[in-house]
């Protein structure tokens, strides 16, 4: 009994060795890679020494980026790194409740309620980030609500046959996001847009980038990935009381703006076009014409067609993805996006983030 209690007290004393020895290693290279980078900065990381995972802390954390082609700067008082016990592929992220945004040289305190991350990454497959889960509840930016809540479960997937030709990796993504208040951002430069109350996305969506994230880009020895276009065959959108499914596909071009298709299904056609109307999207005398513009819109082509003398405005369509027709009682609102603009229909109603006047 008591050689057997040595030894239980041997591997403990073994295995409580390699834990500290361990965390104390990853402090070291968590150091060096943030050491290597130019966009992510800490004042220092040392060790967690919790006995219910393994993993350290980054004190004063920077992390520095653009936003609509400003600097934007995030600093966190710390964050939590760590790997359960049980699951060495897993990393999770536990973030403070408290952050400071600057934009362009304008400070901005934030906010953050229980927001966690996790990925999991593959090691058959060069350490590539197989799955993403993000989650927060209401976020404040200098005392106004952005948003309510919001989670995100992205899964690594093939990329198929019908993926764009810039695409090197695919993954699908659930999204459930409530309560976002665009006047908010407003503060961030954007345009102010005059909607019906707060908005909402729920749903599924296909999203293809360049490159899987993986340990290239962790240790800076590339570029962030970039986003290259996303489907969704269905995702549920709301602004206030209004509801509507949105349905599309959008790409990048070659200029790197986005070019592509949506249509949103809606019972409530006419409110949807008064809400636009009311954000200056389109004039109001387009809505003053009520179910006759509501007809043309819904019997819109969403595919490409050549008239003599002119073509529908429509976006570029791929092979493979098709539009369902409205159902009984239901408006079709086609949107394209294409030039750096947006249409409804064949009227162009906004400019897209990024895109050249003219």
């Amino acid at each position: 009994m008591r050689v057997l209690i040595w030894i239980v007290v041997l591997v403990a004393l073994l295995v409580g060795g390699v834990w500290l020895g361990g965390e104390s290693w990853l402090a070291g290279r968590a150091t060096a890679m943030i050491d290597q980078r130019q966009d992510v900065a800490a004042s220092a990381v040392t060790p967690l020494r919790e006995t219910r995972r393994i993993g350290l802390r980054a004190d004063q954390v920077e992390v520095t980026g653009q936003l609509r082609g400003a600097p934007v700067e995030m600093t966190l008082p710390w964050v939590d790194l760590w790997v359960p016990p049980t699951a060495p592929v897993e990393l999770h992220a536990t973030l403070p409740e408290t952050a400071q945004l600057t934009l362009d040289g304008q400070p901005v305190a934030a906010q953050m309620q229980a927001a966690e991350m996790s990925l999991r990454v593959s090691p058959t497959k060069n350490m590539a980030v197989s799955r993403v889960n993000l989650s927060s509840g209401v976020v404040d930016l200098d005392g106004q609500a952005l948003l309510q809540a919001v989670s995100a479960d992205a899964r690594l997937a093939s990329l198929g046959h019908d993926a764009p030709p810039a695409a090197g990796a695919a993954y699908d993504v659930d999204l459930a996001l409530d309560g976002l208040d665009p006047a908010v951002l407003a503060g961030f430069g954007l345009p102010p847009l005059v909607l019906p109350g707060q908005v909402g996305l729920q749903g599924q969506a296909r999203v293809w980038l360049d490159a899987a994230p993986g340990r290239g880009m962790l240790q800076g020895q590339r570029e962030q990935v970039r986003p290259v276009g996303f489907r969704s065959d269905g995702m549920e959108l709301s602004i206030g009381d209004l509801t509507a499914r949105l349905v599309g596909e959008v790409l990048t071009d070659d200029r790197g703006l986005p070019t592509g298709r949506l249509a949103l299904y809606s019972t409530d056609g006419q409110a949807w076009l008064k809400a636009a109307s009311d954000a200056g999207l389109m004039p109001a005398a387009g809505v003053s014409f009520g179910n006759v513009v509501l007809n043309g819109l819904s019997q819109f082509p969403m595919e490409p067609v050549q008239k003599e003398g002119a073509e529908v405005p429509a976006a570029p369509a791929r092979t493979g993805f098709t539009f369902p027709a409205p159902a009984e009682g239901e408006t079709r609102l086609p949107l394209f996006l294409r030039d750096g603009k947006l249409f409804l229909g064949a009227i162009p109603i906004a400019r897209l983030p990024g895109s050249r006047k003219g």
